[in-house]
């Protein structure tokens, strides 16, 4: 039995057989909002919430998800958070010609051309000229096997967001939108929450700003991300 009683209190018996107090739903807010956005809060993430919880030694069943969910849905986390570095498109291979000179061919009739009579001249060149298409081929196939494995390592590394009408999400603030003058490289790098109040093609949306209503017709979803809400 994990689960004893003492003094009228519910503790929970670890495996080291220290004992943790079960807080009700209030007290859990209370807890979770002191250790990581109060007085000696940092904002640290869930993991880090739910270890400085269990050596103040208090628990309940669904401790790790409330702690990973809270420290998700602080808005001051979410609007200072990263701002998109992933690429949101994929790369496509764009095959350019290649000139004679872009291959590098160690020619018969440069290394030859003065030692050779007029007529074994005019024949080794007839025959580089034969040969030349199929390195040029070769030099092609070259450059697309790159190219798809430069673009196959990169694409991995895509993330695909997709917003439904309705849903809550942050906007990053843009370099060319006005940061606060005063907060300086503190300033937000989110702003909203705005609501998705219409798409369009090419992951576009049309969003709506939660508190003033102004509206904003066309942005596109790398620039976007989900708004999480903590239910008290």
């Amino acid at each position: 039995m994990n689960f004893v009683f003492l003094a009228d209190e519910l503790y929970w018996k670890g495996v080291d057989g220290s004992l943790s107090r079960c807080l009700s739903r209030e007290d859990q807010n209370i807890a979770l909002g002191e250790v990581h956005n109060g007085i000696c809060g940092a904002h640290q993430a869930g993991k880090k919430i739910r270890w400085v919880l269990y050596r103040n030694y208090v628990y309940w069943p669904s401790m790790i998800k409330d702690c990973i969910n809270y420290a998700k849905a602080c808005q001051e986390c979410q609007k200072h958070g990263s701002e998109p570095q992933v690429p949101a498109i994929e790369l496509h291979s764009i095959i350019k010609t290649l000139l004679p000179l872009e291959v590098n061919l160690n020619t018969l009739r440069v290394l030859r051309q003065n030692e050779l009579p007029v007529d074994d001249y005019w024949n080794a060149m007839f025959d580089e000229l034969n040969e030349l298409d199929s390195e040029r081929i070769l030099a092609l196939e070259n450059v697309i096997r790159q190219k798809e494995s430069i673009a196959q390592s990169y694409n991995r590394r895509i993330k695909e967001k997709s917003f439904k009408i309705g849903e809550l999400v942050l906007k990053v603030i843009l370099p060319m939108e006005k940061k606060s003058k005063f907060l300086g490289k503190w300033s937000h790098n989110w702003e909203g929450p705005f609501q998705v109040i219409g798409t369009y093609s090419e992951n576009a949306y049309q969003i709506q700003d939660i508190k003033s209503g102004k509206v904003i017709n066309s942005i596109n979803g790398k620039y976007l991300k989900p708004f999480y809400c903590w239910q008290t």
